[in-house]
C-alpha cells in the first residue's frame, strides 16, 4: 500500500527490539513519505519468528499524538 500513497503520507511501523526491518523505512524514504516507528514489548518472548506485540495503549497514543504535532 505504501507504493500507491502520496509522497508526504504519514506511515507508523509498530516493532520489538531485535525484530527491526529496514524495508519500510527505506520504501518510505524512497517514496518522500513520513516514516516513524514505535518499539512493542513481545508477547511470547520464547516464540522464535515473528512476534505478536504489545503495546500500552495510552503511551502508543501519547506518542502517535507528540509524533504527529511535529509534522
Amino acid at each position: 500500500n505504501l507504493i500507491f500513497s502520496k509522497p508526504g503520507t504519514r506511515v507508523v511501523e509498530i516493532l520489538t527490539k531485535g525484530h527491526e526491518r529496514r524495508c519500510y523505512w527505506t520504501l518510505s524514504a524512497e517514496l518522500g513519505h513520513d516514516y516513524r516507528f514505535y518499539l512493542g514489548t513481545p508477547k511470547f518472548p520464547e516464540r522464535k519468528g515473528e512476534p505478536d506485540i504489545e503495546v500500552e495503549p495510552s503511551r502508543f497514543c501519547k506518542s502517535l499524538e507528540a509524533s504527529m504535532k511535529k509534522i
